[in-house]
């Protein structure tokens, strides 16, 4: 049996493929630059000196409740804020 092409058919695509097709080929805008959403949390590295650091862990361990550093410095960082703007 010999090997045939597939006949050729003259099918036109249906209205909303080419309307599907137009839409493709438009192309589409750029993208719009949107501000950074605002982050909850910033990461932030801080240089403490090793006698600061062990007065904090000192202090840290005489609480009754486990702080962890951060949380500690956290405090105090906002300890600091209210007491600069209540004035």
């Amino acid at each position: 049996m010999a090997v045939s092409r597939k006949p050729k058919t003259d099918v036109t695509p249906p209205a909303d493929d080419q309307a599907l097709k137009a839409y493709i080929h438009s192309g589409g805008s750029t993208a719009k630059t949107k501000p950074p959403p605002t982050a909850p949390e910033i990461r932030q590295s801080v240089s403490i000196p090793g006698r600061i650091c062990h007065d904090l862990d000192t202090l840290r361990q005489a609480r009754p409740i486990k702080t962890s550093r951060s949380r500690w410095i956290l405090e105090a960082i906002i300890e600091k804020i209210e007491r600069d703007t209540s004035d």
